[in-house]
């Protein structure tokens, strides 16, 4: 399997946010795992967008990027 293109990557992670969708959760907990993963999936998309514009390889926003 060839690698993702950033383009492919953003592309997958607006599906997965469209996935999760804007509904709400019968618990405390399943809406908190809701709101948590809208923001982390929006946020990635974003920082790889900027990236990208920036022609950089850091995703600004991204704790521990050299971690392994």
């Amino acid at each position: 399997m060839k690698p993702l293109s950033d383009n492919e990557i953003h592309e997958r992670l607006t599906a997965a946010r469209q996935l999760i969708g804007d509904g709400t959760a019968e618990t405390v907990r399943g809406d908190t795992a809701l709101e948590a993963a809208r923001r982390v999936l929006s946020g990635l998309s974003l920082a790889l967008l900027l990236a990208g514009e920036q022609e950089s390889d850091r995703l600004t926003g991204v704790k521990d990027q050299d971690a392994p």
